[in-house]
């Protein structure tokens, strides 16, 4: 019984963990007609947010926005030799997104790992005690 327990206390504090926070929405890049409007859910992208760039070619391109003007995006990642940057012309870009982490999210994440934690702790403590306290009881 204590076993079993262990395990499904394991399965789910895994999926706690495998399950993000962040999801990306529309982004645009920033406008210098300011008689151009975008959607109303699209945002500008800024330095340093996280970007993920879908080229007409299909390859996707995802990493930290180093620099970004009304023309081109610079997009940084890690790579084997250290960070490299990949600059894309807006006419290159297919689809545009921006990380977007919700603070309730977050909040919610970190208080159910925490609670998983302590259970994990308190069942392998006191497993044992509450599983001979449930045979004796009958």
């Amino acid at each position: 019984m204590f076993v079993k327990t262990r395990k499904v206390l394991a399965a789910i504090t895994l999926c706690a963990f495998a399950s993000g926070c962040s999801s990306y929405q529309s982004a645009t890049l920033p406008r210098t007609d300011p008689t151009d409007v975008a959607t109303a859910r699209d945002q500008e992208v800024k330095v340093g947010q996280r970007a993920r760039v879908t080229l007409v070619s299909g390859e996707v391109i995802s990493g930290k926005v180093r620099a970004v003007t009304a023309d081109t995006i610079t997009v940084g990642r890690l790579g084997n030799y250290g960070i490299t940057e990949d600059s894309v012309a807006a006419s290159e870009i297919a689809r545009l997104e921006i990380e977007h982490s919700s603070k309730t999210a977050d909040i919610v994440a970190i208080s159910a790992a925490g609670v998983l934690v302590v259970g994990t702790i308190f069942v392998a403590a006191y497993g044992d005690g509450m599983v001979d306290g449930l045979a004796g009881s009958d």
